[in-house]
C-alpha cells in the first residue's frame, strides 16, 4: 500500500536480512517453515513483554517471559528480563531463584558450546573457510561467531545482576562488592551501576552508624 518510491522489493529485503545474519546481528533463518513461524511468534511475544515492561506493567510481562524461557531455555535474555520484572515487583525470592537458574543454565550451555567449538575448529583446521563454497562458508562463519558468544560467561554482567539483586535484598555491603566487579560492564549500564552503588553505599553507612 506504500507509494512506488517507498516500496521495498522482497529480494532486496531478503538480501538485507542476510547481511544482518552475516554480521551476527540476527539469527540465521531456519529452513523449516514451522520452526520459522515458531521463532517469529517467539520474537513477537518477547517484544510484547518488553512493551509491558516499558509501560511499567511488569506483572503482565512475567507470564509471557516465563513461558518463553521454558520453551527456549538457551535464550538467556528471557531469563534476564524475567529477573528484571521480578525485581520491579519486589518478588525477591523468585528473583533469586531465577538468577540461580540463569547461571546454572548458562554454565551448562557454555560447556556444550565449548565442545561444539572445539569440533568446529578441528574441522576448519582440516579445511579452511576460504576453501568452502560461499554459502557454506557464510553459514560456518555465523556458526563460529554464535558458538564463541555462547561459550563465554561474562563476569561483569553476572556481577551487575548479582549486585542489583543483593541491593534489592538489603545486603548493601555485599552489593557494593559485586558492583565494584561490574565497573567494566557495557557503557549503557554504567549509570545503573553507579546509581545502585551510591544508594547502597549511603544505606550501608546508615546501618553502621556513619553520617
Amino acid at each position: 500500500m506504500h507509494p512506488p518510491d517507498l516500496r521495498i522489493e522482497a529480494k532486496d529485503s531478503q538480501e538485507a536480512i542476510q547481511q544482518l545474519v552475516d554480521l551476527g546481528y540476527v539469527e540465521d533463518l531456519s529452513k523449516d517453515a514451522h520452526q520459522r513461524v515458531a521463532e517469529t511468534v517467539r520474537e513477537l511475544r518477547y517484544n510484547f513483554a518488553r512493551s509491558y515492561m516499558g509501560t511499567h506493567h511488569p506483572s503482565a510481562a512475567v507470564p509471557i517471559l516465563t513461558d518463553l524461557w521454558e520453551a527456549w531455555p538457551k535464550e538467556s535474555r528471557f531469563g534476564v528480563k524475567l529477573l528484571t520484572c521480578l525485581l520491579d515487583l519486589g518478588q525477591l525470592g523468585e528473583a533469586r531463584t531465577v538468577l540461580s537458574t540463569l547461571k546454572a543454565r548458562k554454565q551448562a550451555y557454555a560447556q556444550e558450546a565449548q565442545e561444539e567449538l572445539k569440533t568446529l575448529k578441528v574441522q576448519l583446521q582440516e579445511k579452511k573457510l576460504e576453501e568452502y563454497p560461499e554459502p557454506e562458508a557464510r553459514k560456518l562463519r555465523h556458526q563460529l561467531s554464535k558458538l564463541k558468544a555462547q561459550a563465554t560467561m561474562n563476569p561483569t554482567t553476572w556481577a551487575f545482576l548479582e549486585g542489583t539483586l543483593l541491593h534489592a535484598e538489603g545486603r548493601y555491603q555485599e552489593a557494593l562488592t559485586a558492583l565494584e566487579r561490574a565497573k567494566s560492564v557495557q557503557t549503557h549500564q554504567l549509570p545503573d551501576v553507579y546509581h545502585i552503588a551510591r544508594c547502597g553505599s549511603c544505606r550501608a553507612d546508615v546501618r553502621i552508624g556513619r553520617p
